[in-house]
């Protein structure tokens, strides 16, 4: 369960850790605090988190994403988009909270921001940059430039 907005909301795929096959620990989000940093330990943990549909792990400052060949509709719901749209503190791993990050990071330095996505054919990298370019536009809908023109405009004359 997290809280939005005064509402509590429930996420299974996003917060509860219980249902995994395997008992999954805080280390699991995060693939650079594991104890033992070997390919089979690094394997072990994303094998148990894709069975229990957690595609996403950090690796440090980088999100990697298990494409999971299904669709996972609770992962990019409204709700969980509007739980991403301030600092993740202790939500699971993410794409919104790479776009979330990118996004505090341009308006608090004021400099333009990368985010690099990559991976092999059939990976799933269109799926995320669409996801994360969804997120950006959701964050920056109220944002508007002296000139009147809203990033989401601005983002969507570039694309078009």
């Amino acid at each position: 369960t997290a809280e939005v907005e005064g509402d509590a909301q429930h996420f299974p795929s996003l917060t509860s850790r219980s249902t995994a096959p395997a008992m999954l620990t805080l280390a699991d989000d995060n693939l650079a605090d594991l104890s033992q940093l070997d390919e089979n330990a690094l394997l072990a943990s994303l094998r148990r988190r894709y069975s229990s549909d957690h595609i996403y792990t950090y690796v440090g400052d980088i999100v990697l994403a298990v494409n999971p060949f299904r669709p996972l509709p609770e992962l990019y719901s409204r709700q969980a988009a509007q739980l991403y749209k301030k600092p993740p503190g202790k939500l699971p791993p993410h794409v919104f909270a790479v776009a979330e990050r990118a996004y505090s990071a341009m308006l608090t330095s004021g400099h333009n921001q990368v985010c690099v996505v990559s991976g092999e054919s059939g990976a799933g990298k269109t799926e995320s940059s669409k996801f994360f370019i969804h997120q950006i536009m959701e964050m920056c809908r109220t944002f508007s430039s002296p000139c009147g023109m809203s990033l989401e405009d601005k983002i969507l004359l570039v694309c078009a």
